[in-house]
């Protein structure tokens, strides 16, 4: 049985980065909340801090529909989670679900915090006609492709990989276009979902942090594809590659070799695309470096 708890949200900074989210009622909240950025826009990757009076002995989170994995933090000071705000999120008010054990009772609450809109620059794009305008065995192959990626980023798992700082994938003129609205042959296309990274064909491509390889493909639009699952809701994806040097199932250390740079599938020059999904979430990639 769940004891509710009337939550109102107010902001109290302790430090320069961090806004707390506590209770207005009584001098001890069950849960005080720290969301990191201050300020969340679209595409951000936000670490929740959970903390109480006394000590939680479980901790579970809820965001848009998606579970939120909590680890305990060094010394049992609470729990910290990552949580992803997808790059088209609406701007305003966002709900998270919180639900712990404090002190033998069970908690649920909501925690709100505020997105805020973050502007995206448009990149109008020319390729031969029969990379934009598909025919049908084309489109059905890339509709196939883009919902077996759908299928992984529904997997989430509540093992955790990663661990530590994220390093860049790979050595390069750095293109830091995500969320760029893409104008192809004069048609408005979906959004470019990660960041490009220009390189010489052959170039390594490395690991940025433990995981382990969920798919090995030749995609349309992707061409040689790699994913990684990093644990707990988070993937990362290298699209474009010359040569892939793992295979499914692989444990992949941070920095350890995964492939080439190349220009495989719908590519102007070598490049590596490199981007992030948490909880389904369409986050920017460079946000990983920041954890």
């Amino acid at each position: 049985m769940f004891i509710r708890l009337s939550i109102a949200a107010v902001i109290v900074f302790s430090l320069p980065v961090a806004a707390l989210c506590q209770a207005e009622e009584g001098p001890e909240p069950p849960f005080v909340v720290s969301f990191l950025p201050k300020d969340i826009r679209q595409g951000d990757i936000v670490t929740v801090r959970v903390r109480a009076p006394v000590e939680i002995q479980s901790l579970q989170g809820r965001f848009n529909g998606k579970a939120i994995y909590f680890d305990k933090t060094e010394g049992n000071e609470g729990f910290t989670g990552i949580v992803g705000i997808d790059m088209t999120l609406s701007p305003g008010s966002h709900h998270l679900l919180l639900e712990g054990n404090i002190a033998g009772r069970e908690i649920k609450d909501s925690m709100v915090f505020d997105v805020g809109k973050r502007e995206y620059e448009v990149e109008e794009l020319t390729f031969p006609g029969k990379m934009v305008e598909l025919d049908r065995k084309t489109e059905e192959r890339a509709e196939r492709e883009a919902a077996t990626l759908k299928g992984i980023w529904g997997k989430a798992s509540s093992k955790r990989y990663w661990s530590g700082a994220f390093n860049l994938p790979v050595d390069g003129n750095l293109k830091p276009n995500f969320g760029r609205k893409r104008i192809l042959n004069g048609k408005e296309k979906s959004p470019h979902n990660g960041v490009d990274i220009s390189a010489p064909e052959g170039k390594t491509v490395a690991s940025p942090n433990r995981g382990k390889v969920v798919l090995i493909d030749d995609h349309f639009f992707g061409g040689k594809t790699i994913v990684i699952d990093h644990g707990q809701g988070l993937f990362t994806a290298y699209l474009h590659l010359f040569v892939i040097s793992v295979k499914e199932g692989d444990i992949v250390e941070r920095g350890e070799a995964i492939g080439q740079v190349g220009e495989t599938g719908r590519s102007k020059g070598p490049h590596l695309h490199w981007s992030a999904r948490l909880h389904d979430a369409r986050v920017d990639p460079l946000k990983l470096l920041d954890l």
